[in-house]
């Protein structure tokens, strides 16, 4: 135990034992802003006589006494605080003291508080919810692609992105990735080398790019603690009638091709349209699509159209060059 890590001439004095501190800290529990699951109190140096007494209103110090569940505790955080002034960190008062029957409790010097006055304090930690789940079986992407018999894993996030898409349609909808995905601000797979991410901050923003994930899947969600946005509003963004019929989807065209390949054949317009006959409405995103051929945008706009005339197809982010690709098949009336 140092003075100087107190910065106080004299370490205070505490006349409270373990069970002592453990049953203040129950009393205090919800009346005291001090987070975290260790138990502690908070207290208040008496200037006269420099002793530690308990003080829930006007505390300017944290005790965090030995714990049972884990062995050492004060001891560890004040190496930790020791450690962390050392290479630079501005830090609290701190030490360790003693308790009534030899047990030792951690004390720091509360920087919420200043003479008994509440600062303002923003906690960075809690400002979002980070949730990360990852396994070391086959990987999503190869998986889907073996289910499905694609010939590349990466049409497996394309086909995530369109939604209604599970290997296991008995006890799986399909439904949950897709929706997922757009209540988190943040939402990403990673397996392999292929990343399947969307931005709700960035509109319908999906991507397709090269990760390091070698074995197995992860994911990753994102969420503002503080977001304004709700499943209903998600929901209405994508569904219609009474029973939230799961009825329209965007799909971003980009994700069809591979590399720097140009979206010019039937066969790539095919893949886009893979599924798309399980809704209603149907959004294709052609943002980041410099062009098309014709004979991609026949078969999307002409061939597929005519021969599924109850699906509603709609284009956004079109530059002038895909407009006037699209509306001349669409003009085009021959077979």
């Amino acid at each position: 135990m140092r003075k100087k890590s107190f910065w106080i001439n004299e370490i205070p004095k505490i006349d409270l034992s373990l069970s002592d501190i453990n049953i203040e800290a129950q009393n205090m529990a919800g009346k005291i802003s001090i987070s975290g699951v260790q138990p502690k109190i908070s207290v208040k140096i008496n200037k006269p006589d420099n002793k530690i007494v308990v003080a829930a209103e006007a505390g300017e110090y944290i005790v965090k006494p030995q714990s049972q569940t884990f062995y050492h505790l004060p001891e560890n955080e004040f190496t930790c605080t020791i450690l962390a002034k050392k290479i630079g960190i501005n830090v609290p008062g701190f030490a360790v003291l003693k308790l009534r029957a030899n047990s030792f409790a951690y004390i720091v010097k509360r920087f919420d508080r200043n003479k008994g006055d509440k600062i303002h304090v923003e906690d960075f930690a809690a400002i979002t919810t980070e949730i990360v789940i990852y396994d070391n079986g086959e990987g999503i992407f190869k998986k889907i692609q073996r289910e499905l018999s694609l010939l590349d894993e990466r049409h497996s996030v394309l086909e995530l992105s369109k939604g209604k898409l599970t290997t296991d349609p008995e006890n799986h909808t399909g439904e949950g990735i897709f929706f997922s995905s757009r209540m988190f601000d943040h939402f990403a797979i990673i397996s392999g080398s292929v990343c399947f991410s969307h931005k709700n901050n960035e509109i319908d923003d999906w991507v397709l790019e090269p990760q390091k994930f070698s074995t197995g899947t992860g994911v990753f969600m994102t969420l503002k603690n503080n977001t304004s946005r709700t499943t209903k509003e998600v929901f209405d963004k994508f569904t219609s009638g009474e029973d939230y019929g799961f009825t329209k989807t965007i799909v971003p065209v980009r994700l069809a091709q591979y590399g720097n390949e140009k979206l010019i054949s039937r066969s790539q317009a095919k893949r886009l349209l893979v599924r798309i006959d399980k809704f209603k409405i149907v959004i294709f995103d052609f943002d980041g699509v410099a062009t098309i051929g014709q004979a991609f945008a026949d078969e999307i706009f002409r061939v597929y159209n005519k021969k599924n005339p109850n699906i509603e197809i709609i284009t956004i982010k079109t530059n002038k060059n895909i407009d006037q690709i699209i509306n001349r098949v669409k003009n085009n009336k021959s077979d």
